[in-house]
């Protein structure tokens, strides 16, 4: 039985919307935010930099697996009590120079695998074998006993993207603090 009550969370093109085009990371290890790991010597000085000329809730960075939210997202889960989450403060730099506060990348805690082989559409019928399945498919399914409970999470198989409860969306919707979100449906198999 198909459940669709997840949803994986990317950007909604917003117009002039703020996006980022470098980073400092002061050496911290990209890859880091896709372990499940807390991370206990975050830099305070890490930054983004951005153009743009409106300020979203998900800040777009290209082909990052960063996941960066407004201060305004923030509140709107941490009111909902959202688990499984660390909110890493970051400084965000427009190009003319002014610092936009409240932003934060979110450290997602949760990393399962999760992924269901049989009702994943593949582009190729190679699927167990392939060494990157996320560039072999075409829509995700969900194993439904391995994400319950779960508010947010990623795939081991997948680890660059992030899923979300409907419960998750519900509290960003509800706060009205969904700017830039895209919430695209993901079905969860029994």
């Amino acid at each position: 039985m198909e459940i669709t009550q997840y949803y994986n969370l990317t950007f909604s093109e917003v117009h002039g919307g703020l996006i980022v085009y470098q980073d400092d990371f002061k050496g911290v290890d990209k890859d880091l935010l896709t372990k499940g790991a807390p991370i206990m010597d975050w830099p305070s000085d890490t930054t983004l930099f951005v153009k743009g000329r409106n300020p979203t809730d998900y800040l777009f960075y290209p082909l990052s697996p960063w996941f960066t939210i407004s201060k305004k997202a923030q509140i709107a889960l941490e009111d909902a009590n959202i688990k499984g989450i660390q909110f890493l403060p970051i400084h965000v730099v427009h190009k003319s120079g002014i610092e936009i506060p409240g932003y934060a990348i979110v450290n997602v805690l949760t990393v399962v695998a999760a992924l269901d082989y049989v009702h994943t559409i593949w582009m190729t019928p190679d699927r167990e074998r392939v060494t990157y399945p996320q560039l072999n498919i075409l829509e995700e399914a969900l194993q439904k006993k391995k994400v319950e409970g779960f508010e947010i999470f990623r795939l081991v198989e997948l680890k660059t993207q992030v899923y979300i409860s409907k419960y998750f969306k519900e509290c960003l919707e509800r706060k009205n603090a969904t700017v830039g979100f895209d919430f695209m449906p993901v079905s969860a198999y029994e």
